[in-house]
């Protein structure tokens, strides 16, 4: 919850780094555009996509879960969380789309998460973007946003 306070005192006021997953963050963190107050002023929380699979949350919206899923499956994300009005927020690291990423020697596990899926991405993650249903966060009704 620090960062929150570092970033609304630069002015930031969206972030979509609050990811609703066990790994990164906390599966209770809400998986819809919230209000977060700071001492500096609220911040826009959008947190990125995830869908329930396995019994688990999964990431679909950034990174590994964004490159493990089929296109199919995250526009079927994308449709349901229109459907119950919820924002879709993906989000890319430039390198995944580099189509020649510099590589780094890391322990295997890290390795696989890195680099997994990562041949054709950029081609995968163009059918996303074609077609999904996106809009502007700009366009997010920030008067219905719940605070948290």
């Amino acid at each position: 919850m620090w960062a929150l306070d570092v970033l609304a005192s630069e002015r930031f006021t969206v972030d979509a780094s609050m990811a609703p997953v066990k790994l990164v963050g906390d599966i209770t963190f809400p998986r819809y555009p919230h209000t977060r107050p700071t001492p500096f002023g609220d911040i826009l929380e959008v947190p990125p996509l995830v869908a329930d699979r396995f019994g688990q949350v999964m990431p679909l919206g950034w990174g590994w879960g964004l490159r493990m899923s089929s296109p199919s499956r995250v526009l079927r994300s994308i449709e349901e969380a229109n459907g119950a009005n919820r924002a879709s927020v993906l989000t890319v690291h430039p390198w995944e789309i580099d189509p020649d990423p510099p590589r780094v020697n890391l322990p295997l596990r890290l390795r696989f998460a890195h680099y997994f899926r990562l041949e054709g991405f950029r081609t995968r993650l163009g059918a996303i973007l074609r077609d999904g249903d996106f809009g502007a966060l700009t366009d997010l009704d920030t008067a219905s946003t719940r605070t948290a």
